[in-house]
């Protein structure tokens, strides 16, 4: 397998971006439902090949509201049978991924609350995450599914999550074709790419669809414009997390604070000791209604 020539060797050449980022990754498989469809399989393994032909995409550029913050899915497609499968690139570890992986699955549940039960058709979320979710074993996949805590009984299979965590997968035999997938969404430079594509035929496609987009000048400014949208998130998110901790320590200080009024220390004493103001101190000794 040749992939196309390297494009991308100065400093003066136009920046590649990865198939990791968001615009590119929707793109990617809008372009290719057939090698999207290899993908899933490689991953899931209660689809059969026959009903990925064909996947019917559904659009998923309508922002939704979830807890009074719009989002949206990047890939969104329904099967021969009606399983619809939502699909994202997970590039950072999120505390509340969890829950929002939940609710995507329970809102394609209630849209089909005007059938009967016995019509309602499976969902399925499958999450690239470039990081490490399950940190307790070298799994590069993980099948989720409601079931009975003590015995791991299988509840229902109405809902299931994947989640392919590349960083493990990467790491695999070199004739599993994880392996070469995680290769490809975890690449941080073009040649990283090129080296997956040479594992396997299909990540060899990827890859030339993603060096096409790379040329496209329109693909380019989408890309562009995720970068930049995820970097002002990265530096609201490190602004807020500093302000919580200024908020934080403040809040531990006049704890503390507290405390030492109810066993009347003097306040010039809780001044040194905390850090707080005197004002803020005697505030404090108000609002308590100590000594």
């Amino acid at each position: 397998m040749t992939p196309t020539k390297n494009i991308n060797h100065t400093k003066n050449e136009r920046k590649w971006y990865l198939p990791s980022n968001d615009q590119i990754f929707k793109l990617l498989w809008r372009l290719n439902p057939r090698l999207l469809a290899k993908f899933i399989l490689a991953i899931i393994n209660s689809i059969s090949s026959d009903e990925l032909e064909p996947l019917l995409f559904f659009d998923t550029e309508q922002q939704v509201a979830i807890n009074a913050k719009l989002t949206r899915l990047d890939i969104q497609v329904c099967t021969k049978l009606g399983t619809m499968i939502n699909i994202e690139m997970q590039n950072r570890s999120n505390k509340f991924f969890p829950v929002r992986v939940t609710v995507y699955l329970s809102q394609n549940i209630a849209s089909q609350r005007e059938k009967e039960y016995g019509l309602f058709k499976k969902v399925i979320n499958l999450s690239v995450a470039n990081y490490i979710h399950f940190s307790d074993d070298d799994n590069p996949v993980h099948s989720i599914n409601l079931r009975e805590k003590c015995f791991c009984k299988s509840f229902t299979d109405i809902m299931e999550i994947y989640i392919f965590e590349t960083l493990k997968a990467k790491n695999g035999p070199s004739d599993d074709p994880l392996t070469a997938w995680g290769k490809f969404f975890s690449a941080k430079t073009r040649e990283d790419c090129m080296e997956a594509a040479q594992l396997n035929q299909d990540v060899e496609q990827a890859f030339m669809v993603v060096d096409l987009l790379n040329m496209d000048d329109r693909s380019r400014a989408l890309a562009e414009a995720e970068e930049r949208i995820n970097l002002d998130k990265l530096d609201a998110y490190k602004e807020g997390e500093e302000n919580g901790i200024k908020i934080g320590e403040v809040i531990k200080q006049e704890n503390i604070a507290r405390n030492l009024l109810k066993v009347n220390i003097p306040i010039h004493l809780i001044v040194q000791t905390t850090g707080l103001s005197k004002e803020e101190v005697e505030s404090l000794k108000t609002k308590e209604n100590v000594g």
